[in-house]
């Protein structure tokens, strides 16, 4: 994932979009998968999981102040991903339901990673929420 294009805030912007769309897509999911899924409990914990860290990044975007932007990119793979499953949502099987949210998971754990390991100048107080998120969502795969 190439961070040099895009500035702190549209980051920060981008992670809120992204943690909005991963609770309504792990309850989405979940709810064709069942609570039998291998992946049940999963898809509730990072429903849960980015509810606790919107506040965070939340936190992080009022102290731009001016700077935010009016929008956030919706064309990253997750939200891409998140997107092309909509169109066909009401056909999925539940094994699909799992596999969708694997290829979910792993899609945001990428861009986390990218992000840490980018050469982009980002801000300590971002780094440190980026971190912190990383662990746990790494603690979660």
């Amino acid at each position: 994932m190439e961070t040099q294009d895009k500035t702190t805030v549209q980051w920060v912007q981008d992670l809120i979009a992204i943690h909005i769309t991963r609770k309504e897509a792990a309850h989405r999911l979940y709810a064709i998968a069942g609570n039998d899924s291998s992946m049940a409990a999963k898809m509730l914990a990072a429903e849960k999981q980015s509810q606790q860290h919107l506040p965070k990044l939340l936190d992080e975007l009022s102290s731009y102040g001016d700077g935010v932007a009016a929008d956030a990119d919706r064309n990253n793979q997750y939200m891409l991903l998140w997107n092309n499953t909509l169109a066909g949502i009401d056909q999925l099987l539940p094994e699909d339901a799992e596999s969708i949210f694997k290829q979910m998971e792993e899609k945001l754990r990428n861009i986390y990673q990218g992000l840490l390991e980018g050469t982009a100048e980002l801000p300590p107080s971002f780094r440190e929420i980026l971190a912190t998120q990383w662990n746990q969502l790494s603690a979660g795969s």
